[in-house]
């Protein structure tokens, strides 16, 4: 494998001379990651939690008011 590291004003550009092949399983971009969706889900849950406890009874006493 031949390879070449070129290095400009803090930039790296590596050049690799042999051909990228493509992965046998061809995946498609729009597939939901199983880490992303529990990431997704818990922060959701999180948010709806914290406006549930701390933001809605604030906008409700000033409506109020």
């Amino acid at each position: 494998m031949h390879s070449a590291v070129v290095h400009l004003h803090g930039f790296v550009a590596q050049f690799v001379t042999e051909e990228v092949t493509k992965p046998a399983s061809d995946l498609s971009p729009l597939a939901i990651e199983p880490k992303e969706l529990i990431w997704g889900g818990a922060s959701f849950v999180v948010l709806a939690l914290l406006m549930r406890v701390w933001l809605y009874p604030a906008v409700k006493k000033g409506m109020d008011a």
